[in-house]
C-alpha cells in the first residue's frame, strides 16, 4: 500500500515537468524548496547553538509533558516568518502578471531564498526566544535537573568480570525509577 501511495505521489508531482528546462528545476524546485529547508535550518541552528547553547536533557526529549513541550508554536510562526518574504518571487513564476503589482526588488528576494530564509529564520527564532518566550529561561537552557540526571544516559564500560568484551550499561537513578 505505501508503494502504491508512494506511486501517485510521484505521478501527481509531475516529475518530467521539472525537468523539462533547467530554468524549471533550478528556479522553480530547487529554489522553492531551498527557502523552506532554509527556514527549517535556520529554526534549528538558533534553537540548539544560540538559545540552548548546545544543552539538551535527553530524557525530557522524549516526555510530552517535560521542559521542552510537545508543540513549539514559536517554531511554526518563525517559520512562516522566515518563508514570507519568498512567496511573491515564487507566485511570479506561476503568474507573470502579478509582476506589474509588486516592486521588482521583491520579486528578486527569491532568488536569494535559502539565505533570505535561514537568516530570517535564526534571527526571528531568536528574538522570539531571548524577549517573548518564556521556554528559554534558566531552568531548560542550563538544565538544572537533580545530580545524577548529568551522567550520560548510557554510559558503558567493563566489569572486571567481563573481560571477554561484553558490556554492561548504567542508567540514571532517575531514568531506571520512571521519574
Amino acid at each position: 500500500m505505501g508503494g502504491f501511495i508512494t506511486g501517485l505521489i510521484g505521478i501527481i508531482i509531475m516529475p518530467w515537468k521539472l525537468l523539462a528546462t533547467p530554468e524549471a528545476f533550478i528556479l522553480e524546485w530547487l529554489v522553492g524548496s531551498s527557502s523552506l529547508i532554509g527556514a527549517l535550518s535556520g529554526l534549528m541552528i538558533c534553537d540548539y547553538f544560540l538559545l540552548r547553547k548546545t544543552v539538551l536533557s535527553i530524557p525530557e526529549l522524549y516526555n510530552p509533558h517535560g521542559i521542552y513541550g510537545s508543540w513549539n508554536v514559536a517554531a511554526f510562526v518563525c517559520f512562516f516568518i522566515a518563508v514570507a518574504p519568498n512567496l511573491p518571487g515564487f507566485i511570479a513564476l506561476f503568474l507573470p502578471e502579478i509582476k506589474s503589482f509588486i516592486p521588482g526588488f521583491i520579486i528578486s528576494i527569491y532568488d536569494y531564498a535559502w539565505f533570505v530564509s535561514t537568516s530570517l529564520g535564526i534571527l526571528s527564532y531568536y528574538l522570539w526566544g531571548r524577549f517573548i518566550s518564556r521556554e528559554f529561561t534558566e531552568t531548560t537552557l542550563h538544565n538544572t535537573r537533580p545530580a545524577d540526571e548529568g551522567t550520560p544516559l548510557m554510559e558503558v564500560h567493563k566489569s572486571s568480570k567481563q573481560q571477554q568484551g561484553s558490556t554492561t550499561t548504567n542508567y540514571p537513578k532517575s531514568y531506571l525509577n520512571g521519574d
